[in-house]
């Protein structure tokens, strides 16, 4: 009447690290200055970045998506103001992994 599923796994996998969105990543000095650390994950830089622009009241009143560029978030992202859906893309460059880092 009731079927049951068990999930079986090989003994030769392994268990997944933190990768992705949660890998902790080194962030130029540039975003640095709003974020306030020099290694974040990916989804810890969003999430002080919206609490920046939401502190400095930076999304326009007319179309919460539209964010009104301060001075230090021009210098990120390289223009007046930007749509919410495109600040990922433009925080890329902004964002690299911690073995491409080497002094």
């Amino acid at each position: 009447m009731y079927q049951y599923f068990l999930k079986f796994t090989c003994c030769c996998q392994t268990k997944g690290g933190s990768g992705g969105l949660s890998k902790v990543c080194s962030v130029l000095p540039e975003l640095q200055a709003i974020v306030g650390e020099p290694t974040m994950a990916r989804t810890q830089i969003v999430k002080q970045l919206w609490a920046y622009i939401r502190k400095n009241n930076l999304q326009d009143l007319a179309n919460k998506r539209k964010i009104i560029c301060s001075d230090e978030l021009r210098l990120v992202f390289e223009t007046n103001s930007t749509d919410m859906f495109k600040m990922n893309k433009l925080l890329a460059k902004h964002i690299l992994p911690l073995e491409r880092i080497k002094v």
